[in-house]
């Protein structure tokens, strides 16, 4: 009898339909869990942007509404806890990104893209230049009167970005 036909003739185990049913590993049966603390957030929020940087140079939308995922989760950040620097810090820095990228940038019409209400409309991740100096004015003050939690040394940085925002602004006065 050779080695084929004995292992043919072997008894397998069988394993119960209840436990196969429980090790499942279709992705409809993965719940996936809302992120809820401020790391969690903030790591989801760093994903998302992560996810939309990829898509930037092939499918604006999609990079457009990965970015207000980003933003979602870092102003959820923010609603925790309004003084988290890395928060603050990425949601300026995004706000810069998605304008240079997307409002600056003349080829690109953002109401001809598909599925990005959200991150067009008033609240979404897509802000005026105007509004974005705001929000850096109002993050640096937080960060100057020592109200950040996380920070260890002045985010030069940050007033860099906001300066650029500054220059940005005179030129659109400018011209």
């Amino acid at each position: 009898m050779t080695f084929f036909q004995e292992r043919a003739n072997t008894k397998r185990p069988t394993i119960p339909k209840k436990l196969l049913q429980g090790l499942s590993t279709s992705k409809d049966n993965k719940k996936k869990k809302e992120p809820s603390t401020l790391d969690e957030l903030f790591t989801d929020g760093v994903d998302q942007e992560e996810s939309g940087d990829r898509w930037l140079s092939s499918d604006l939308a999609k990079a457009l509404r990965f970015y207000q995922l980003s933003f979602t989760s870092y102003k959820k950040c923010l609603e925790i806890d309004p003084t988290y620097f890395d928060g603050i810090y990425n949601l300026s820095r995004l706000f810069l990104s998605v304008y240079n990228n997307f409002i600056k940038n003349e080829a690109v019409n953002v109401n001809l893209l598909v599925n990005v209400a959200d991150a067009i409309s008033g609240d979404g991740v897509v802000q005026s230049l105007i509004d974005i100096i705001r929000f850096y004015e109002n993050s640096l003050n937080t960060i100057e009167n020592n109200q950040v939690s996380g920070l260890t040394k002045l985010p030069i940085d940050m007033y860099y970005n906001a300066a650029l925002c500054y220059f940005e602004l005179i030129e659109d006065i400018i011209s």
